[in-house]
Formats: structure tokens, sequence, C-alpha cells
């Protein structure tokens, strides 16, 4: 590719929140982000280019740097067929990081077995051994408070009216 098309774009360098308006140029090896005064401030190789979402028309387009969080954001329609003539790979879909990704799922998968052994096993055999524990008269006061309270909030037929006795 010899045509030296620059594209104003947004750049996020990863470390700030702060966007910087630059102009970047598509060259055989990726990409070359200049500063407004002509400054080179970065370039990204082809092989680290992703893109952030998929391309859809009638939006800008958002490309990262593999392995970072730095951004761009590219308002240029044409950009799309341009990336994919120097990064192939960066035009199929997004590229996540595998060993995250399995490293994400590993201990998402430990946290739900630790709910499910508190659930099923842990709560149970709490519950059985303070069952034992309690003293019969406490039971019953339990008992008759909780029949209480759901004698209080069941509906009553019309013309009923007091306590429902049991």
């Amino acid at each position: 590719m010899t045509d030296e098309t620059q594209y104003p774009a947004r750049y996020f360098d990863g470390r700030t929140a702060r966007p910087q308006k630059v102009s970047i140029t598509l060259t055989q090896t990726g990409i070359a982000i200049y500063r407004p005064i002509g400054i080179l401030l970065a370039t990204w190789s082809a092989e680290n280019i992703v893109l952030v979402r998929r391309l859809r028309a009638g939006e800008p387009a958002r490309i990262g740097l593999e392995g970072t969080t730095a951004r761009l954001i590219v308002d240029d329609a044409d950009i799309a067929a341009r990336l994919s003539e120097i990064a192939p790979a960066a035009g199929r879909s997004f590229r996540a990081n595998r060993r995250k990704v399995l490293k994400v799922s590993g201990w998402a998968g430990l946290a739900i077995a630790a709910v499910a052994i508190i659930v099923m096993v842990l709560i149970p055999l709490l519950s059985t051994q303070l069952a034992a524990r309690t003293p019969e008269s406490v039971k019953r006061d339990i008992g008759n408070a909780t029949l209480n309270q759901i004698v209080d909030i069941l509906p009553r037929l019309p013309g009923e009216s007091g306590r429902i006795k049991y």
C-alpha cells in the first residue's frame, strides 16, 4: 500500500480517559498515529490490531491494540476496507486473549461450585445440627409465632372477621 491517506481519529492511550485528537495513516506494517502538529505519537503493528466491536454501517470504527486498553475511534467509513488490507485478522472479529478467558471462566466455575456446595451441603448440615441442639420449648415458640404470622396474612372470606381459630 503506497497511498498515505490520513484519517482523523480520537485516540485513547489506555492510561487516561481523555481522548486525543489525532490523525492516523495505514501503512504496510500497521497504523501510524500522529498528533495534530504532525509528530509521530505511536505505531501499532498489523498483527496486534483488533476490532473492539464489529464494524457496522454508519458507526465509527473502534480499533484496539491487543494486550492493551489503547483505542482508536475513526469516523471515516473507508477505514474498514483499508484496515482489512493491512490486518486481515482484525477484520474477522474481536480476538479475545484465550488465557484471560480461560482464567475468568475457571474462577466463575469455582464460584458457582462453591455456592452450590454451600446451598446443597453446608446449609442442610448446619440446620440439622441446629435443630438437634435447640430446646423443644424454643421450637414450639418459633412454630407458634410463624403460625400466627401466616394466619394474619391469609385472606379472609367476605363476612368473616376476627382471628381464625386453629
